[in-house]
């Protein structure tokens, strides 16, 4: 086995193993075990279709039913002269003219909106399309003909060196947590000795007993 081989096993090691090293060292492996089979089979689902549907925004379709949550009310109440009346059409005509006026500007709103989405995503596709013909065209090995190899790798020991780091991190909380437990241990400790040499005075000299 050569080097190259040697360097693939470990950056498998430590991006797989990680999992399993660090959930022995908290006595937590069971959880690894029972839950990672539906781990890997869910991630591409994670990856993929989660993330491309939360960036489309594909829960802003609309259903038919944009504007009919609206209320525009009963209309006025009827009056009983004709002033009342020649006042309610004006109050009328002003409630239509604010709310039209109110509405443009809704729709103006809502264009912009819709239209910066639409940029983002348009924008966020053409991203990737570039990134997988660089990908695909530009990163080749000439020996093999294999496409994507050292984005592969790149991404395989970025991951693993990643998971390295959570793993230091995970044993720097055990070690401090053990720290913890001893101290908490020697102090426990040391409150009972007070507690009983106090205990073993008063037995010794009650209340009201004058030495």
């Amino acid at each position: 086995m050569d080097n190259f081989n040697l360097v693939d096993a470990a950056a498998f090691v430590a991006s797989a193993g990680v999992f399993f090293l660090a959930s022995a060292l908290h006595c937590e492996l069971h959880h690894i075990v029972l839950s990672f089979v539906q781990y890997m089979a869910l991630l591409p689902t994670f990856v993929n279709i989660l993330n491309t549907y939360s960036f489309c925004n594909l829960h802003d379709l609309s259903w038919g039913t944009k504007g009919l949550e609206s209320s525009d009310g009963h209309g006025p109440k009827a009056g009983g002269g004709k002033g009342n009346f020649k006042d309610a059409v004006e109050k009328k005509k002003a409630e239509e003219a604010r709310k039209a006026k109110e509405a443009k500007i809704k729709d103006e709103m809502e264009g912009a909106f819709q239209r910066f989405r639409s940029t983002l995503l348009i924008f966020w596709l053409l991203c990737n399309l570039g990134f997988a013909y660089t990908i695909i065209v530009l990163d080749v090995n000439e020996a093999t003909g294999q496409q994507g190899l050292a984005y592969l790798k790149f991404l395989f020991y970025t991951v693993a060196v990643f998971n390295l780091v959570r793993l230091m991190g995970s044993i720097l909380f055990l070690f401090s947590s053990f720290k913890l437990k001893i101290f908490r241990c020697c102090i426990r400790g040391t409150m009972e000795e007070r507690i009983r040499a106090k205990a073993k005075r008063r037995s010794q000299h009650p209340p009201g007993h004058v030495v």
